[in-house]
């Protein structure tokens, strides 16, 4: 085997979450046997110098399965000697691969019209383990085999932390007079019921604007906030874009917006960030720390906070521009397409950066579920029944590996047009997520 470029700080890591027990830490290692471990995984080629960052380091299709996990490098084998477990699949190289986005460093073909990487043309989707956080699977069954060897460890279950997030991309609707006549027939055809909100929208009366939902996610919100307290933030992306672009709107210097940051300061945990779409597509304009530091000073408080607008996270590199600006926590990591695990785990973790090799401290959340993947034509399209049954299997999924929920859902989608029905979604989420309550 040639030389290893993996450092001793990712690897550490990286074992570290496979453990998820940091007083066991020292019972698991990766190549070099210590003597103390019980357990040791060995690597493949993935980390050697020469083979690193080339194509070679694409997995295999058909992946294998080891332990019944799919496995993206290594052998489906493991054995046992001298009271040590040798697993021949490389849980760690496996685990690297998605927690950093390495495979979007090497493949820049899987792009859509926003350069946007393709949920289903990735791996995890060609190999139908989307919706499976394998990364917390390994973790769970590596804890399972030291409890086995004596260790006590278990297993929790449940939801350790709940993210309700809003994107606010349109707090309210300027229509013009053509557009409301527009808007009050399809409300028309699709609710089969009459609204003239949009009409007395485009006279001026603000009163009338059916973007405005804060009111009612506010209310929502607190009911799970109540039951999990700490373990739960509600948080709100505001657009800080000054010139308004056919991408990306702009509200921040419109007088209403102050009403609106007051409403949103005194009620949610977190707000954040927007960052506009041309600043997505091109990190190195200088956009998006003008966009930071005009929030900032609207709000008179540090944003730590990001999240993408059109979940555009192009090019790896750019994280390391959100450090720059002052950035400590992205939001972005989800696939528009699909809902699903990006990163192939449902917990926050520390962005490595797969280029320079390094662990840094930007933290990413996996962003599980959005409401336009589920309803949007161009997306999945599915109807009321088929998005909640969805949406209750990665419930269900995060609960048994006492993962994080992060959801997004927008205050200009749900009680809009032809996908009302989200409205009621979020209700029986809502719901749902109050039964369970706090693990």
């Amino acid at each position: 085997m040639g030389e290893l470029i993996v450092t001793e700080e990712i690897i550490d890591y990286i074992l570290k979450l496979l453990v998820g027990d940091v007083k066991y830490r020292y019972l698991i290692s990766y190549g070099e046997e210590k003597g103390q471990e019980l357990i040791c995984i060995k690597p493949s080629f993935f980390f050697e110098k020469d083979i690193y960052k080339t194509k070679k380091t694409y997995p295999q299709i058909p992946l294998k399965e080891w332990e019944g996990i799919p496995i993206l490098f290594g052998e489906d084998n493991s054995y046992e000697k001298n009271g040590r477990l040798t697993i021949e699949a490389d849980l760690v190289a496996s685990s690297f691969f998605l927690l950093t986005r390495y495979e979007e460093l090497i493949n820049d073909d899987n792009r859509d019209k926003h350069k946007r990487f393709i949920g289903k043309g990735s791996v995890m989707g060609k190999c139908n383990f989307l919706d499976r956080p394998i990364v917390d699977e390994y973790s769970k069954k590596i804890r399972e085999l030291l409890k086995g060897k004596g260790i006590p460890i278990e297993n929790k279950e449940g939801i350790s932390h709940i993210y309700l997030t809003h994107d606010v991309d349109l707090p309210w609707k300027n229509y013009t007079l053509g557009q409301s006549i527009k808007e009050t027939i399809k409300t028309l055809l699709y609710q089969k019921r009459i609204n003239f909100s949009p009409i007395f929208n485009s006279f001026g009366f603000y009163k009338y604007n059916q973007y405005d939902t804060f009111d009612w996610l506010i209310e929502l919100d607190k009911r799970v906030k109540n039951k999990y307290g700490d373990q739960c933030d509600d948080v709100y992306f505001i657009i800080a874009n000054m010139l308004e672009t056919s991408m990306t709107p702009s509200y921040l210097q419109d007088n209403k917006s102050e009403k609106l940051l007051n409403k949103l300061k005194s009620n949610a945990k977190i707000i954040g960030l927007h960052m506009s779409y041309e600043s997505g597509i091109d990190m190195n304009n200088g956009k998006v720390y003008s966009e930071k530091k005009a929030l900032e000073e609207r709000l008179g408080e540090e944003i730590k906070s990001n999240r993408n607008h059109y979940l555009i996270a192009k090019d790896i590199e750019d994280l390391t521009t959100l450090l720059k600006i002052g950035i400590r926590e992205d939001f972005t990591m989800g696939y528009a397409d699909i809902p699903g695990f990006r990163l192939g785990t449902s917990k926050t973790v520390r962005w490595i950066d797969p280029e320079q090799m390094k662990l840094t401290d930007l933290y990413l959340h996996p962003l599980i579920i959005m409401d336009n993947s589920l309803c949007e034509k161009q997306y999945l399209g599915l109807d009321k029944e088929v998005a909640w049954n969805t949406i209750e299997h990665f419930i269900n999924i995060v609960e048994s590996v006492n993962g994080e929920l992060c959801v997004l859902f927008h205050n200009s989608t749900i009680k809009i047009g032809e996908y009302t029905w989200l409205s009621e979604i979020y209700e029986r989420l809502i719901a749902r997520l109050v039964e369970k309550g706090a693990q």
